[in-house]
């Protein structure tokens, strides 16, 4: 009878610990940035990155139209290389249809710029600055070149904790 008794004892101790375990992790989840949106700032903010950003391809209409323009097929292939090689990158990080919208809006904007000012740009440090049910306002300190900046970001997640929508806070 002791026996059961001690086995019963080790047991209620052993599913309090993992109950008690499981709470404090999900509340350090809670606390802290999420893994999507920590993901998506290594991923742009870390740059040049010529596997996700090609400066070759984007070009005005009509500029250098005497130039010799690289075949079209050649150009929808690198498009669809970068874009395949942005959904390995961060992919499972959004909702149904949001990554797209991502990669039109901002997600070369850091890549674009780097280049421009021919610097290579380092995350220093990532920091939730605010989260709600749906929103969370993350503050990155940035390395430009030799000079540091800081930029905020509002990630907006869907009901599974998807990102749905990445924009700067302005």
């Amino acid at each position: 009878m002791k026996k059961v008794m001690k086995t019963i004892a080790i047991m209620s101790m052993l599913l309090t610990v993992l109950v008690l375990t499981a709470c404090s992790s999900k509340e350090e989840e809670e606390q802290g940035v999420s893994e999507e949106a920590q993901k998506i700032i290594q991923t742009i903010m870390n740059c040049p990155n010529p596997e996700l950003y090609d400066s070759s391809l984007a070009y005005v209409i009509g500029d250098n139209v005497e130039d010799a323009q690289p075949e079209e097929q050649e150009i929808q292939e690198k498009c669809e290389a970068i874009r395949e090689n942005w959904e390995k990158e961060v992919g499972d990080c959004f909702a149904e249809n949001a990554l797209d919208t991502f990669l039109n809006q901002m997600a070369t904007m850091y890549f674009a710029e780097a280049e421009q000012e021919n610097l290579t740009y380092k995350v220093q440090n990532i920091e939730l600055k605010e989260k709600g049910d749906v929103n969370e306002t993350v503050q990155v300190s940035l390395l430009k070149g030799e000079k540091e900046e800081t930029v905020t970001l509002i990630f907006t997640h869907d009901s599974e904790g998807l990102i749905t929508k990445v924009k700067p806070e302005q």
